[in-house]
């Protein structure tokens, strides 16, 4: 039986279950650039800061099923930037370096005289015969014909640089081009937060984690929208990275955003970025009890369903990081879990399950 299947020996702590999350999975802590506040800490020690931070205009012109943005019902949530995996090197999937871009001069106000961000894009996203979901290398093209909804975004972008093309809301990421994604501006994105008891102790909540092939992390189930609608990409990306038997409980749960906004991945660039809305569905004893031992996710060149299952939620909801190391979660997915802790759904959730319990 692996460390993840089990109730969690209660205690070893926090770090106790850090520490067998690292070795059931095979991985090591990496030291890593870090985020203090509007600060960022080499590994050699040196410090940066930058002295003016502001989060990107929310746009107003959205249809929240497919070009998602804000009103009252579907929030953008704040983003406390700037990002820092999305300078990261080199770029997944290739050698290729990245432009160092200092904290200082991450937001395009900042002026950047010697700025020469290396360009990318996936070749297989460029000519007339790239993949379906790519947009066209030509700019104006995309914006004149809307094609495959044009360039869309949860907030207010500019256009600069090389072919007025749309830039990071977030701002530099030392790469120009579309990099692996196919869209100009956002690539929307869905994700699911499927949180449920425990099927032993059912005072043990756990989230349902997938082992990302390509970055070699643990991640929450999800994937591009592809001009679905939110709860049917939502399906989509369960099926195929959770299971069928999963996914056929979702169409009749409640599901809470938590999240909706900018995701700080290692795939953005100065020109094209994921932007995701994350979905809460909260599941009983009695459903996980229901539940298949082994799921079985179709897409396995992504997924590697040995390593993913279901994880104790406390662990990523309060995480320890008293040695400088978050548990590992892919791009900004720690932060958005971390978000739980704020939706009244959420709490009441919990409540109510123990309220069951007590009698």
């Amino acid at each position: 039986m692996s460390g993840r299947d089990k109730a969690p020996d209660k205690g070893h702590g926090k770090g106790g279950a850090k520490r067998l999350l690292y070795r059931v999975l095979g991985i090591e802590a990496k030291k890593k650039v870090v985020r203090e506040g509007l600060k960022e800490v080499e590994p050699n020690g040196t410090t940066a800061e930058i002295k003016a931070w502001e989060p990107p205009t929310v746009t107003k012109n959205y249809d929240p099923n497919h070009v998602s943005a804000a009103n009252s019902d579907f929030p953008v949530m704040p983003y406390t930037g700037p990002h820092l995996d999305s300078k990261s090197s080199p770029y997944p999937g290739t050698n290729i370096e990245r432009t160092t871009v200092p904290i200082t001069q991450i937001p395009w106000s900042t002026p950047y005289k010697q700025y020469k961000p290396i360009e990318h894009t996936n070749p297989d996203h460029v000519g007339p015969n790239r993949r379906p979901y790519a947009q066209s290398e030509n700019v104006q093209e995309v914006i004149d014909t809307q094609q495959l909804g044009g360039i869309k975004s949860f907030y207010a972008i500019q256009h600069g640089g090389r072919e007025s093309r749309p830039q990071n809301p977030m701002g530099r990421t030392g790469l120009s081009g579309r990099g692996t994604l196919g869209h100009w501006g956002s690539n929307p994105a869905v994700d699911a937060l499927l949180i449920r008891q425990n099927p032993k102790d059912a005072t043990i909540p756990e989230i349902f984690l997938i082992w990302r092939r390509a970055d070699s992390v643990l991640a929450t189930p999800g994937g591009m929208q592809e001009g679905d609608e939110l709860t049917n990409a939502l399906k989509k990306e369960v099926k195929e990275e959770v299971g069928d038997d999963i996914a056929k409980l979702l169409p009749g749960k409640p599901k809470t955003i938590v999240y909706r906004g900018y995701v700080d991945v290692s795939r953005n660039t100065d020109n094209a970025w994921i932007e995701t809305t994350a979905f809460a569905l909260f599941f009983n004893q009695e459903e996980a009890r229901r539940m298949p031992a082994k799921l079985t996710p179709t897409d396995i060149e992504e997924v590697d369903a040995a390593k993913g299952g279901w994880f104790p939620l406390e662990p990523y909801l309060n995480p320890d990081t008293s040695d400088g190391e978050p548990l590992p979660l892919y791009g900004s997915h720690a932060q958005i879990v971390q978000l739980l802790k704020n939706v009244p759904s959420f709490q009441q959730w919990l409540s109510g399950e123990k309220g069951k319990l007590s009698t």
